[in-house]
């Protein structure tokens, strides 16, 4: 489902979706997308966060040990991958 800008604050008022993918030319409105969807996931009971940082060389392993490892402070865990280059590379 793609959403625009205006559309988020309403649909993070239903059920969270699994994964979101940010993107576009307004970083801020990027900022302000993220930090409307760190705050619903803490609503709907995410306690921990994770922020990976993708820079060449990253380890896609990474990842993947966060995704599947048990949170130490619950069973919902927000992982934010930022990919400064808008590029998962061909590893990703």
């Amino acid at each position: 489902m793609r959403l625009r800008v205006d559309q988020l604050p309403g649909h993070l008022e239903g059920t969270l979706a699994p994964v979101y993918v940010l993107g576009g030319d307004e970083p801020l409105q990027v900022q302000e997308a993220r930090d409307a969807i760190r705050a619903a996931a803490a609503r709907a009971g995410f306690i921990e966060r994770v922020v990976l940082n993708v820079e060449t060389g990253f380890d896609w392993g990474t990842l993947r040990q966060h995704a599947d490892s048990l949170s130490l402070f619950g069973d919902r865990r927000l992982i934010d991958l930022r990919l400064a280059s808008g590029k998962p590379g061909d590893a990703g």
